[in-house]
């Protein structure tokens, strides 16, 4: 608590409450995320989806997760405040819902934040273990469509705003930028961006590009790219609610809050009542 929001505090007095900038509840601080937090790190999915949404998302309280497949972006207790909803297509997972990513049927904002991480990789054998964990289509247009179609939904059913876990990479002779795909699609100024990375994973072939070893995250607001200070944000939140208990009426008999009383009445209870009868009478 700042000395400028006290002092704030101070010369209202009990005449009103200071007022949070953003309309919207602030989450309290994420205690789990410690340290600094990176652009370019080593983090698996959970921490880096719980370190993103601290930064750009402490006013989401419902986030659904389109692509929950095994889970890995999540690991219990879930961030202070919010809600998250799973989703994967195959009936057969423990997700809450079976929707398709790309055609949710939800109504238009129906989340505060949609956490979207669609199929990156097209042309994936039966025996490929990237096939397999995360799913794949024939050829790179098909890829592109799949990929497109999602954030487009996503986004479409986002009230605050979207997280994206994509891959720039290699296949067939050229370079595909997913990145590019999704900004070229929702049009929306980015909030900010990350890159994760990983040891890469064991290959035979000759090489001929870079390998990749990482993912890329993308991270936009539905208010656009201006940075919010959170922390800023839910300090004069929480002045605006201790303001606000000093400057409730009380009781004038026994000093209990009056807050679910009319707005007329001095006492809290028929006790009091009959106390403050007798004691004008006395008087």
């Amino acid at each position: 608590m700042t000395l400028a929001l006290l002092r704030s505090v101070t010369a209202m007095g009990t005449a009103g409450a200071v007022g949070v900038t953003d309309t919207r509840l602030i989450r309290p601080p994420d205690p789990a995320v410690t340290g600094k937090t990176l652009r370019l790190a080593p983090y698996d999915s959970a921490e880096a989806t719980r370190r993103f949404v601290h930064y750009a998302f402490r006013d989401a309280h419902t986030a659904i997760d389109l692509t929950y497949a095994h889970g890995g972006f999540w690991e219990p207790p879930f961030p202070p405040g919010l809600t998250v909803t799973t989703s994967n297509i195959d009936p057969a997972s423990g997700a809450e819902l079976h929707l398709d990513f790309t055609a949710t049927g939800l109504p238009d904002a129906a989340y505060d934040l949609a956490v979207y991480d669609p199929p990156h990789l097209a042309d994936c054998g039966e025996a490929s273990i990237m096939g397999r964990r995360f799913g794949t289509v024939p050829g790179t247009s098909r890829l592109r469509l799949l990929v497109t179609a999602g954030v487009r939904e996503a986004w479409r059913i986002a009230r605050v705003g979207l997280l994206v876990k994509i891959a720039d990479h290699s296949h067939g002779g050229r370079f595909l930028a997913l990145t590019q795909w999704v900004y070229d699609e929702l049009g929306a100024e980015l909030y900010f961006s990350a890159h994760t990375t990983r040891p890469p994973l064991a290959s035979h072939k000759r090489q001929r590009v870079l390998l990749n070893n990482g993912a890329d995250w993308l991270i936009f607001r539905k208010d656009g790219g201006a940075h919010k200070d959170f922390d800023h944000l839910y300090e004069r939140q929480e002045l605006s609610r201790v303001a606000g208990i000093g400057s409730a009426r009380r009781c004038a008999m026994c000093d209990i809050p009056l807050r679910d009383r009319r707005s007329d009445a001095a006492t809290c209870s028929a006790t009091c009542r009959q106390r403050a009868r007798r004691q004008r009478k006395a008087s």
